[in-house]
């Protein structure tokens, strides 16, 4: 597996209005398919959405290919990552976590950390501050 720092194509949504609190896992599968669609993704690609995005507040549908390392810093003071489909494995200078689907991860420390999956997999990023 080799190392990349990503920067992936995002494109903001507002889901026809509805709340993000609204989304449902089924819905978010489903633009997660939607997305696996797009040119980009079939060049290989990150794909991302953006479906919230305010001062406080930012969540992001992320889908990775199989195999894919991201690393980071976490910028926020507070972030959540829920994995919709596939599984994350966090590593982080403090721990190293598997993430499965349907599980929630938050980290309120901020830190540089990285994600790695054995398969394609779908999750929400949601990034929070404080004040």
């Amino acid at each position: 597996m080799n190392k990349i720092v990503v920067q992936s194509e995002t494109t903001e949504s507002n889901l026809n209005g509805l709340p993000t609190s609204t989304l449902s896992t089924m819905k978010l599968q489903a633009l997660a398919q939607k997305m696996k669609r797009s040119f980009s993704w079939v060049m290989g690609k990150i794909k991302s959405k953006v479906l919230l995005n305010s001062p406080q507040k930012q969540i992001v549908l992320t889908i990775l290919h199989k195999n894919t390392e991201v690393v980071s810093l976490q910028s926020s003071d507070s972030i959540t990552f829920q994995v919709i489909e596939g599984r994350l494995k966090l590593e982080s200078k403090n721990r190293s976590v598997f993430i499965n689907k349907g599980r929630v991860l938050t980290l309120n420390n901020k830190e540089e950390y990285t994600l790695s999956n054995s398969e394609e997999t779908a999750y929400l990023l949601t990034m929070a501050n404080i004040n």
